[in-house]
């Protein structure tokens, strides 16, 4: 017999109800379940990232003989220059929790 489908909740909450004990027991292997698995599950993170710099400035070609462009290449070099720095690298290696220690 098939049941309508504004009255499936109603005949769902019905079969749970009469079958209470079996709802409950098949609820509690779940949830202890779900448990057990976020226990022993392990705790591992990755995280990553990529840069990518191009090389060429984009604005060339199209200000060509009307203005100065910038060198992409200055910009990645102060960078480069600022993150391998001893005071970066020194506060990064003084970081305890990036080491998982």
């Amino acid at each position: 017999m098939a049941v309508p489908l504004d009255q499936l909740p109603k005949e769902a909450f019905r079969e749970i109800r009469s079958r209470k004990w079996l709802s409950f027991f098949v609820f509690l292997a779940v949830s202890f379940g779900t448990l057990v698995v976020g226990a022993f599950w392990p705790q591992q993170f990755t995280s990553r990232s990529v840069i990518y710099v191009d090389d060429q400035n984009i604005i060339r070609p199209l200000m060509d003989g009307s203005a100065l462009t910038t060198k992409v290449k200055d910009h990645v070099a102060s960078v480069e220059e600022v993150m391998l720095s001893r005071r970066v690298l020194t506060r990064l290696a003084e970081m305890e929790d990036i080491w998982g220690l």
